[in-house]
């Protein structure tokens, strides 16, 4: 059984996010613990000192007044057989006490939308930035709106990075990786081969029965946003979130562009 962590921030409750974690555990029970958080951040939590993290106190906008979304999140864990167990009084650093949680977690799910949407922002707002960027498990981001994955697209760069991201959706979900696959490698013209392709094919079709490696030939990341639009009832695996080096044409701007969407999930793991 998986213990997999869904974050909310005061009275925001995200209705995407719940409804991914209920079909995972339609398909494998686990623990699932909901995590709440305070409403609102007064600066990045994640800024850093001379002398290490510099943790900013935060406030809950709501006077901690999350009573509601906690209730929703309990009647809903009932109604649907979910076993559950809720974490919530932090008064102080919110973030900081989230990255905390994902130590003890195997996935922490968010929604897109919903997570700290206070925040305001054209793209990924600053608290799922930072939430990515420092959680200690993977992480699922989750549209308000998205259908439950059919489809798994696996961005692949040839790095490290993109390979572990594969693994560890691959051991993490079992369930979801039984569904069609998609490997995709962004290519150069004339490019018909992926790297390591005798490594990788042995590896994935042990783990995706359903697998077809497409490459694209493309030179801008719009090209991939409008090939991922296309793709119905999908979800995006991607490696390291901003940690490392990105190929030139998986750039971190793409992967943020699709999140920014709002279309389908996105699994992001790092080492």
């Amino acid at each position: 059984m998986k213990k997999i962590l869904i974050a909310n921030d005061g009275a925001h409750f995200s209705e995407g996010a719940f409804q991914f974690a209920q079909r995972l555990n339609e398909l494998s029970p686990l623990l699932l613990t909901g995590v709440f958080l305070p409403e609102e951040v007064y600066a990045s939590i994640w800024s850093y000192s001379m002398t290490g993290p510099l943790y900013i106190p935060v406030m809950d906008a709501a006077g901690g007044n999350s009573a509601a979304a906690k209730e929703k999140f309990e009647s809903l864990c009932v109604k649907h057989g979910i076993e559950y167990r809720v974490h919530h009084d932090y008064n102080d650093f919110g973030i900081a006490e989230l990255k905390r949680e994902t130590n003890y977690a195997d996935l922490l799910v968010i929604g897109s939308e919903s997570f700290y949407e206070q925040a305001g922002s054209t793209g990924i707002n600053e608290y799922v930035d930072q939430t990515l960027h420092h959680a200690a498990c993977p992480v699922v981001i989750v549209p308000e709106a998205s259908n439950f994955p059919e489809t798994n697209i696996l961005a692949y760069d040839g790095s490290e990075s993109a390979a572990y991201a594969i693994r560890q959706f691959a051991l993490l979900l079992p369930e979801l990786a039984a569904n069609k696959t998609i490997l995709l490698y962004a290519g150069q013209p004339g490019d018909t081969r992926i790297p390591d392709q005798e490594q990788m094919e042995e590896f994935a079709s042990r783990h995706f029965p359903d697998l077809t490696i497409h490459i694209i030939h493309a030179g801008s990341n719009g090209t991939f946003t409008s090939w991922i639009a296309n793709q119905k009832n999908a979800l995006l695996v991607s490696g390291a979130f901003g940690r490392t080096i990105v190929s030139r044409l998986f750039r971190q701007s793409f992967i943020s562009g699709v999140i920014a969407d709002h279309r389908i999930p996105v699994f992001i793991a790092h080492r």
